[in-house]
C-alpha cells in the first residue's frame, strides 16, 4: 500500500516536471521596459471671487493648473496617445501600420501596467512584449505622444487666452 503510494507520487511528480520543461519551451519569452515619469500635482486653492471677465475665460485660468496623477494616467494610457505610439513605432520599423500584432491598440493596452501612488508624483509605466526593442521603442513613444499632446493642449489654451 505505501509502495503504491509512493509510486502514484513519484509519477505525478514526473509528470509535472514534464508538463513545466513543457510549458517553458512553449512559451514565447517576455521581456519588460520600465519607465517612470515625474508629473505636476501641487494643491492649487481657487479661493477667491472671481470678477465678469475672468468667469468667461475660467476654463483657461485653470488649465495651468495641476493635474491629478489620475487624470495624467488616464491620459498617458488612453487610446489617443497608444495610437500615436503605435503609429511611430510602426514607421520607425517600415512596417504598415496595424502589420505589427503587439502594437494593437487593445494587445497594448492589456500589456500596460500602471503604478502611481496618490501621494507621489511619479508614474511608473511598465510593458511587456516579446521584443525587448519593440518593448523600449513603445514606451519611449508613449512619453512622446503624451508630452506631444500636452504641448499642443498649452498651445491651444495659449492661443485662447491670446483671443
Amino acid at each position: 500500500m505505501t509502495r503504491a503510494y509512493g509510486l502514484r507520487i513519484a509519477i505525478f511528480a514526473i509528470f509535472g516536471l514534464l508538463l513545466g520543461v513543457l510549458m517553458t519551451f512553449l512559451m514565447q519569452p517576455k521581456y519588460e521596459a520600465i519607465m517612470q515619469v515625474l508629473v505636476d500635482q501641487s494643491a492649487t486653492s481657487q479661493s477667491r471671487m472671481m470678477t465678469n471677465a475672468e468667469q468667461s475665460v475660467a476654463d483657461l485660468l485653470q488649465s495651468p493648473r495641476p493635474r491629478t496623477v489620475a487624470t495624467q494616467v488616464e491620459q498617458m494610457t488612453g487610446f489617443g496617445v497608444l495610437s500615436r505610439a503605435s503609429q511611430a513605432v510602426h514607421q520607425k520599423y517600415n512596417k504598415p501600420y496595424g502589420s505589427i500584432k503587439e502594437l494593437d491598440l487593445i494587445e497594448l493596452q492589456n500589456s500596460l501596467s500602471v503604478e502611481a501612488a496618490n501621494m507621489s508624483d511619479i508614474i511608473a509605466l511598465r510593458v511587456r512584449m516579446p521584443d525587448k526593442e519593440l518593448a523600449k521603442d513603445i514606451l519611449n513613444e508613449i512619453y512622446l505622444a503624451f508630452d506631444a499632446q500636452n504641448q499642443e493642449a498649452s498651445r491651444e489654451v495659449g492661443a485662447r487666452a491670446l483671443t
